[in-house]
């Protein structure tokens, strides 16, 4: 299926085939961006467990 990755200025979003099904997957990433629609995308590192920061803290 269909892999969305981008990132959110330092923070990866590494989610593949919907939020409840995250893995381990590349990354294609450029910093300081606000929407995936304003990358240009290239090949990044691996992102391992990078999603969790992407959750709010109490």
């Amino acid at each position: 299926g269909l892999v969305q990755l981008w990132s959110v200025g330092n923070r990866f979003c590494c989610y593949k085939c919907g939020l409840q099904n995250q893995t381990e997957h590349l990354t294609f990433s450029k910093a300081g961006v606000c929407v995936c629609q304003e990358t240009e995308v290239y090949l990044g590192r691996r992102c391992t467990g990078a999603c969790g920061m992407l959750s709010p803290t109490p």
